[in-house]
Protein backbone atom coordinates (compact mmCIF):
# COMPACT_ATOMS: atom_id res chain seq x y z
CA UNK A 1 0.00 0.00 0.00
CA UNK A 2 1.30 3.27 -0.74
CA UNK A 3 0.85 5.91 1.69
CA UNK A 4 -1.03 8.72 -0.37
CA UNK A 5 -3.92 6.21 -1.56
CA UNK A 6 -4.70 5.17 2.03
CA UNK A 7 -7.76 6.07 3.96
CA UNK A 8 -8.69 5.47 7.83
CA UNK A 9 -12.16 5.28 9.51
CA UNK A 10 -13.38 3.33 11.66
CA UNK A 11 -16.15 0.29 11.05
CA UNK A 12 -18.43 -1.45 13.49
CA UNK A 13 -16.63 0.61 16.25
CA UNK A 14 -12.77 -0.98 15.36
CA UNK A 15 -10.21 1.14 13.40
CA UNK A 16 -10.06 0.67 9.39
CA UNK A 17 -7.88 1.49 7.01
CA UNK A 18 -8.13 1.02 2.95
CA UNK A 19 -6.17 1.60 -0.33
CA UNK A 20 -7.32 3.03 -2.90
CA UNK A 21 -5.97 0.57 -5.90
CA UNK A 22 -8.00 -1.32 -8.78
CA UNK A 23 -8.23 -4.30 -6.02
CA UNK A 24 -8.25 -2.94 -2.27
CA UNK A 25 -8.68 -4.53 0.86
CA UNK A 26 -10.10 -3.41 4.45
CA UNK A 27 -8.17 -4.19 7.09
CA UNK A 28 -9.28 -3.70 11.05
CA UNK A 29 -7.46 -3.00 13.93
CA UNK A 30 -9.51 -5.54 16.39
CA UNK A 31 -7.02 -4.82 19.58
CA UNK A 32 -6.31 -0.77 19.54
CA UNK A 33 -2.82 0.06 20.18
CA UNK A 34 -2.09 -3.85 18.44
CA UNK A 35 0.14 -4.24 15.98
CA UNK A 36 -0.89 -8.13 15.51
CA UNK A 37 -4.71 -7.23 15.79
CA UNK A 38 -4.99 -6.12 11.94
CA UNK A 39 -7.00 -8.36 10.22
CA UNK A 40 -8.07 -7.98 6.34
CA UNK A 41 -11.80 -7.99 6.81
CA UNK A 42 -12.65 -7.92 3.21
CA UNK A 43 -11.37 -7.55 -0.45
CA UNK A 44 -12.71 -5.46 -3.32
CA UNK A 45 -12.40 -5.74 -6.87
CA UNK A 46 -13.57 -2.06 -8.15
CA UNK A 47 -13.48 -3.71 -11.98
CA UNK A 48 -15.72 -6.93 -11.05
CA UNK A 49 -19.23 -6.47 -11.80
CA UNK A 50 -19.59 -2.75 -13.16
CA UNK A 51 -17.79 -3.28 -16.50
CA UNK A 52 -15.37 -0.31 -16.22
CA UNK A 53 -13.07 1.06 -13.25
CA UNK A 54 -13.62 2.63 -10.47
CA UNK A 55 -10.88 4.70 -9.85
CA UNK A 56 -9.91 7.39 -6.87
CA UNK A 57 -10.49 6.69 -3.30
CA UNK A 58 -13.00 4.43 -1.23
CA UNK A 59 -14.18 5.64 1.91
CA UNK A 60 -15.99 2.66 4.19
CA UNK A 61 -18.65 4.40 5.98
CA UNK A 62 -20.65 1.53 8.09
CA UNK A 63 -21.09 -2.00 7.43
CA UNK A 64 -25.04 -2.82 7.24
CA UNK A 65 -27.13 -5.25 8.87
CA UNK A 66 -27.51 -7.16 5.73
CA UNK A 67 -23.42 -7.22 5.39
CA UNK A 68 -23.60 -4.97 2.78
CA UNK A 69 -20.59 -2.17 2.92
CA UNK A 70 -21.87 1.78 2.70
CA UNK A 71 -18.59 3.86 1.26
CA UNK A 72 -17.74 7.31 -0.18
CA UNK A 73 -16.07 7.04 -4.27
CA UNK A 74 -14.12 9.75 -4.99
CA UNK A 75 -15.72 12.13 -2.50
CA UNK A 76 -18.99 12.46 -4.82
CA UNK A 77 -20.46 9.17 -5.22
CA UNK A 78 -22.55 7.02 -2.35
CA UNK A 79 -22.01 3.33 -2.93
CA UNK A 80 -23.31 0.05 -1.48
CA UNK A 81 -21.07 -3.13 -1.87
CA UNK A 82 -21.76 -6.81 -1.67
CA UNK A 83 -19.40 -8.92 -1.14
CA UNK A 84 -21.21 -11.65 -1.68
CA UNK A 85 -22.21 -10.80 -5.25
CA UNK A 86 -19.21 -8.40 -5.62
CA UNK A 87 -21.74 -5.67 -7.10
CA UNK A 88 -21.86 -1.95 -6.28
CA UNK A 89 -25.18 -0.19 -6.32
CA UNK A 90 -24.65 3.67 -7.07
CA UNK A 91 -27.21 5.82 -4.56
CA UNK A 92 -27.74 9.41 -5.94
CA UNK A 93 -29.00 11.86 -4.36
CA UNK A 94 -30.88 15.34 -5.74
CA UNK A 95 -28.50 18.24 -4.80
CA UNK A 96 -25.86 16.58 -3.47
CA UNK A 97 -22.44 17.70 -5.45
CA UNK A 98 -19.90 16.31 -2.69
CA UNK A 99 -19.90 13.79 -0.04
CA UNK A 100 -16.49 14.67 0.81
CA UNK A 101 -17.69 16.46 4.51
CA UNK A 102 -20.06 13.66 4.96
CA UNK A 103 -20.18 11.56 8.10
CA UNK A 104 -22.53 8.99 9.51
CA UNK A 105 -24.83 9.92 12.16
CA UNK A 106 -26.97 8.04 14.78
CA UNK A 107 -29.26 10.11 16.69
CA UNK A 108 -29.04 10.85 20.05
CA UNK A 109 -31.15 13.39 22.25
CA UNK A 110 -28.52 16.38 21.83
CA UNK A 111 -29.00 18.11 18.73
CA UNK A 112 -26.69 17.40 15.81
CA UNK A 113 -26.42 21.80 15.18
CA UNK A 114 -25.21 22.04 18.70
CA UNK A 115 -22.53 18.94 18.83
CA UNK A 116 -21.06 19.93 15.40
CA UNK A 117 -20.91 23.48 16.26
CA UNK A 118 -22.49 24.71 12.77
CA UNK A 119 -25.57 26.32 11.19
CA UNK A 120 -25.63 25.15 7.64
CA UNK A 121 -25.67 21.18 7.61
CA UNK A 122 -27.92 18.67 5.91
CA UNK A 123 -29.26 15.49 7.30
CA UNK A 124 -30.25 12.78 5.33
CA UNK A 125 -32.51 9.65 5.94
CA UNK A 126 -30.57 6.49 4.86
CA UNK A 127 -32.70 4.15 7.27
CA UNK A 128 -33.14 0.84 6.34
CA UNK A 129 -34.98 -2.45 7.43
CA UNK A 130 -31.72 -3.61 9.14
CA UNK A 131 -30.47 -0.48 10.90
CA UNK A 132 -30.56 3.20 10.77
CA UNK A 133 -28.27 5.32 9.57
CA UNK A 134 -28.26 9.09 8.91
CA UNK A 135 -25.40 11.27 6.46
CA UNK A 136 -24.94 14.38 7.50
CA UNK A 137 -23.56 16.90 5.07
CA UNK A 138 -21.55 19.82 6.51
CA UNK A 139 -21.48 23.12 4.04
CA UNK A 140 -18.81 25.22 6.28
Amino acid sequence: MYRQSMNIGVLRGYLCVTDDTRHFDIWVMKEFGCRESWTKEYAVDTASHVGRLLDGPFKPLQILGDGKILMIWDDRVLVKYDPETKDFRFLEFNGVRSLDKVVLYTPTFVPLKDVLMVDNLTVRNMSTRYEPAFLVNIFL
